[in-house]
């Protein structure tokens, strides 16, 4: 992603109009707010 862009990708695979149609957003257009953040950065055992 280029820098002061951002990667926004929707919860349905088929149906979403997001990233993966139109490509990385400038930060500039967003105006919503993130509302969940997932972290797989971590080791359960």
């Amino acid at each position: 992603v280029p820098k002061g862009h951002v990667w926004i990708q929707g919860d349905n695979l088929y149906a979403s109009n997001d990233s993966r149609h139109f490509g990385s957003v400038p930060y500039g257009l967003v105006t919503g707010r993130v509302f969940c953040r997932v972290n797989f950065d971590f080791i359960l055992f």
